[in-house]
């Protein structure tokens, strides 16, 4: 864990003091080819993961395929599901995956329901990490999970235990972000106290969720908005596609005798953040923090175990690329640039100075004759 941390604070180092242009040129490449995003889902049953997830990504149902060898919905255990639906973000094609996990915390024993989710984010790790070392790697389809999406039953104790073990069992090899599940159940001094209580006991067990950073070069406003994201955790959300009429507006929202929970007011449920967060501004975050934490953790583990057959891989790793070098060898090549810049920058002023100072001197002299 401390070695995990470690790369997590290095990680987000290196994304925090990336400048804007930098990061630009990051997502103009990703526009240009599109990229595939994965988000799996799990909570206990009831708590409106479905509705939340075609809310968020305007699903209409995708394309499901279950994973190979999963057991039948009659039977009382976990199953991976999978959709994929195709999304625009930022003008780039999305390939959005999302694995849904039906029979989580279903069984009067829980405490075997996380090793299926856990298996199956090793198993995409493991499957990149084979199809990386072949020497045709056109074909390399990347479906590593960058987002876990927990769900949480609303109460003013928190986390229960199935969530307690969940969240400590996966933190070290997904980006989790906690959800607050229907938040309009709620009172809004429930709804804080249950935050209160969740944030606390995170905090508490030393689980590590994802924490949305900023450039070095945002402006305030953007530095307070991945403020509020962090401080919102777990997101308070209202799922519904209904929509209804309200003061001339038709919004989306769940109907009550006092009015409508909608959907897409910041005055009733976090939602808009979430949705901002997870496609808008942190969507490279999640998919960079995979990469350069989650994954790299994984290759590094199976290597010095041997656990996975790659001989192109092995030479490298034996050559001394583990993950922390490559990571320092990045940082190191960001730290030579930005000093080529500041030495451009302090010749520029060094001779900016030099011919003002002759300026200056010319105008004197013209001013004497």
């Amino acid at each position: 864990v401390d070695e995990f941390e470690f790369l997590l604070s290095f990680v987000g180092s290196l994304l925090s003091n990336m400048s804007g242009d930098a990061r630009q040129g990051v997502h103009r490449r990703a526009g240009r080819k599109g990229f595939g995003f994965t988000v799996m889902v799990a909570g206990e049953r009831c708590l409106g993961k479905s509705t939340m997830i075609e809310t968020l990504f305007g699903d209409n149902g995708g394309q499901n395929q279950d994973t190979p060898n999963s057991p039948r919905p009659n039977q009382p255990t976990v199953r991976i599901e999978q959709r994929t639906m195709d999304m625009t973000v930022e003008g780039a094609p999305v390939k959005l995956t999302v694995v849904d996990t039906p029979g989580f915390g279903d069984s009067v024993d829980t405490r075997d329901d996380v090793g299926p989710l856990e298996n199956y984010i090793d198993a995409a790790f493991r499957e990149y990490l084979q199809g990386e070392s072949q020497a045709d790697r056109s074909g390399l389809i990347d479906r590593r999970v960058h987002c876990l999406l927990y769900f949480i039953r609303g109460s003013t104790t928190g986390l229960q235990p199935l969530d307690l073990q969940a969240l400590k069992q996966l933190h070290t090899k997904v980006n989790i972000v906690p959800v607050l599940a229907k938040a309009d159940t709620l009172t809004m001094t429930e709804r804080e106290s249950c935050k209160s209580a969740v944030q606390r006991q995170i905090r508490d067990e030393g689980i590590t969720v994802f924490h949305p950073g900023h450039d070095v070069d945002d402006e305030a406003e953007v530095r307070a908005e991945c403020e509020a994201f962090a401080n919102s955790m777990p997101f308070a959300v209202i799922g519904s596609t209904e929509r209804h009429d309200v003061a001339g507006k038709n919004v989306r929202g769940r109907k009550y005798g006092w009015g409508v929970a909608e959907v897409d007011s910041t005055a009733h449920c976090d939602f808009v953040s979430l949705r901002r967060m997870l496609v808008e501004t942190h969507l490279h975050d999640l998919k960079g923090v995979t990469e350069e934490v989650h994954y790299e953790t994984f290759r590094k583990t199976a290597l010095e175990q041997g656990t996975v057959a790659a001989p192109e891989v092995t030479s490298v790793f034996s050559a001394g690329r583990t993950a922390e070098q490559e990571l320092q060898r990045k940082h190191e090549d960001m730290k030579r640039d930005l000093e080529e810049q500041a030495r451009l920058l302090e010749e520029k002023r060094r001779q900016f100075e030099e011919e003002r100072k002759l300026y200056d001197e010319a105008k004197r002299s013209q001013n004497i004759a």
